[in-house]
């Protein structure tokens, strides 16, 4: 089949390209932690809320993901006592070109098997890593904008006593955490944009594979399909908010500042204003887009297209 052929090569063109930017990211990630532990000195303790809800999403992403990857070689091997011939079933079922053109050897299922997991690995650990680093940037914000409302919040002339000395910590504090985000997306930019196109790419395969009509499929065969796209919509949602909450963060002092009386605006709280109303900061895809809430619906819109295409051009 064209599409098998056509996917499992750019399946592994991601996972090269994916370590790729991953080694190239590496020394200049050593410098951006160096710059982000003196900018969690300077900004002081802050609370950043509870972590587990979002440590547990990353546990059942890579449960999920360890299942579908196991689930992905039943569904072609519907059943085999040995390993052996398991293995050999599989990669000749899944790699029809490479067989062809060199023959099949033990030795060759396994480097195959190797290469193959350590793809699925580096696109799995590559969508996880962004999530993460978005959403520690995005818990700082939100940190920096409890205390920045609380102080907006108490506005009586006793609390104003340190004015402009305040608003300029404050200014500078937010200045840092602006500059942080520019240096992680700095780093992080291929690998969202890889992400994304990654994952968009194969969701439109996996939902292509589930509408097209079948002459004999098994029942394991269309649990993979399903789970497979949710597996692959759900870790694209995943990465999608996380990434989203950060550029929301980053807009919320915004509101604040305006929403402050007039007496209360000094130099500072100005200057604090054309600071954010002049610099947007977010995780981006090598500056193509702002992965925010509006890029979200944007690619719904694009999920949704495809699948009325598809029903159109097979209405069986």
């Amino acid at each position: 089949d064209t599409v098998e052929v056509i996917q499992t090569c750019i399946f592994y063109c991601f996972g090269a390209t994916g370590a790729l930017l991953l080694l190239r990211a590496s020394p200049v990630f050593v410098h951006l932690c160096d710059r982000w532990c003196r900018v969690e000195a300077g900004v002081g303790n802050q609370k950043l809320g509870r972590r587990w809800p979002f440590f547990l999403g990353l546990l059942l992403l890579a449960l999920s993901a360890l299942w579908e990857t196991s689930a992905s070689m039943i569904y072609r091997v519907q059943s085999t006592p040995q390993f052996w011939s398991f293995l050999e079933i599989y990669i000749k079922e899944s790699h029809i070109e490479v067989v062809h053109t060199i023959g099949y050897s033990k030795p060759l299922g396994i480097l195959i098997l190797m290469i193959n997991k350590y793809a699925t690995f580096i696109w799995n650990f590559v969508d996880l890593f962004v999530a993460t680093i978005a959403y520690v940037l995005a818990r700082h914000f939100k940190a920096f904008n409890q205390k920045l409302q609380r102080k907006c919040e108490g506005t009586s002339s006793a609390s104003w006593s340190c004015g402009e000395y305040w608003w300029r910590g404050a200014r500078e504090q937010h200045l840092h955490l602006q500059k942080l985000v520019e240096d992680a997306d700095a780093v992080t930019g291929p690998l969202v944009l890889q992400s994304f196109v990654c994952n968009l790419f194969f969701m439109l395969v996996q939902l292509y594979n589930g509408l097209r009509p079948h002459h004999r499929i098994s029942h394991i065969g269309c649990i993979y399909l399903v789970w497979s796209f949710l597996h692959l919509l759900c870790r694209l949602l995943f990465v999608s908010f996380t990434c989203a909450s950060l550029h929301t963060e980053t807009l919320k002092p915004t509101t604040l500042l305006l929403s402050l009386p007039t007496e209360s605006v000094n130099t500072e709280v100005k200057r604090f204003m054309k600071q954010l109303l002049v610099r947007s900061v977010g995780m981006t895809g090598c500056g193509f887009f702002f992965v925010n809430k509006s890029f979200i619906l944007a690619t719904t819109g694009v999920l949704i297209t495809y699948e009325v295409i598809l029903l159109q051009l097979n209405p069986s």
